[in-house]
């Protein structure tokens, strides 16, 4: 049976609009959103006459992602904010799993954010990071402070 061009076009009309209600089919408007590299070192970051270590990009970037699966260098940065300022007991060893997830998502429900333990740029920015300062007699003190 052959079907007519107007009738084709109607049914496939018809049938995409009941896969967007049904959200079998997603459709976007305007420019696709930006995608969020993942951290891959981390970058000293300076406040005042402090320094500490935050996830960054390859670039030094600190607009960046980190969840269950990534390592490295961002992941140690994290993780030792999580243990020395957020006194989470969790190992800091680069390796971004379970615990560093829980520890994470305990964070961002204590702080109002939405808690699925994912490091992105809302998290970066309620995380307390460890900061290190030269005093002036030479020595050196550490604190916990938001970028």
């Amino acid at each position: 049976m052959l079907i007519g061009l107007r009738t084709h076009r109607a049914v496939t009309a018809g049938v995409v609009a009941v896969l967007l209600g049904t959200g079998f089919l997603a459709g976007t408007a305007g420019q696709a959103e930006a995608v969020v590299p993942v951290c891959v070192k981390a970058t000293s970051v300076s406040w005042g006459a402090g320094h500490g270590p935050v996830p960054s990009t390859s670039g030094g970037s600190l607009n960046c992602q980190l969840g269950p699966g990534n390592s490295g260098a961002g992941v140690k940065a994290l993780q030792a904010a999580l243990k020395l300022c957020h006194k989470k007991n969790i190992a800091v060893d680069g390796v971004y799993g379970d615990r560093t997830k829980s520890a994470l998502a305990a964070v961002q429900r204590n702080s109002g954010i939405n808690d699925d333990g994912l490091y992105g740029p809302q998290t970066r920015n309620i995380i307390l990071w460890d900061v290190t300062e030269k005093t002036p007699a030479g020595g050196t003190w550490k604190y916990c402070d938001r970028l």
